[in-house]
This record gives C-alpha cells, structure tokens and sequence, in this order.
C-alpha cells in the first residue's frame, strides 16, 4: 500500500509480517530517490490515495507475487540471450537472500 511508504527522514518501507509483526524497514538513498519519483509520476502521494497498491499489473489490480515472479522470469530470458551465467530460474525471494548477503 501506499501508505507504507514513509518519504520523510528517516525514508522507511513498513513490513507486516507473520503475527502482524510491524517492521520498519531503512530505505537506501537510491531506493529512496526511485520511489520519490515513482510515487509523483503515478500520483499517488494524494492522500486520498494512501490505500491504493503501491505496484499494480495491467488490470490495475495489486500486482501479486506470481505477477512479480512473471516478470521476473521476462527478464531472465532476455539476460539469458545475452549471457548463459544468469541462471535459468529465478525466483523473487532470492533476491532476499542476495541482499542480505551482500549487506554482511
């Protein structure tokens, strides 16, 4: 939704988890910055949009997790032309794991 996205400093993206464990998770600079311009080129920083999907697919609809693994998938058979190191499956939570790594 767009009203888990908190602009102001500290930027935050605010996670419900398993339990409705809240979390508030830090946004880097550059993720900040995309989403800033995200958000005012599809105007959703109306308040009246605060409940609107933050993503949403071609049929308007919250874009859900097979949507984001769908598109993923795009992308990986175009890289896949250009280079046989991107592995043929690709799913979403790796890139969890990806950035946790890379963040130790």
């Amino acid at each position: 939704m767009v009203c888990d996205v908190v602009l102001s400093n500290p930027a935050v993206l605010i996670l419900t988890g398993k339990g409705n464990k809240v979390r508030r998770v830090p946004l880097m600079k550059n993720t900040f910055t995309l989403l800033e311009h995200y958000i005012l080129e599809n105007s959703l920083d109306k308040l009246w949009k605060s409940d609107y999907p933050l993503f949403i697919n071609k049929q308007r609809n919250k874009l859900t997790k097979e949507g984001v693994a769908y598109i993923i998938s795009q992308y990986v058979s175009l890289a896949r032309r250009i280079s046989t190191i991107v592995p043929e499956k690709v799913m979403p939570h790796m890139f969890c794991h990806s950035k946790s790594m890379h963040l130790l």
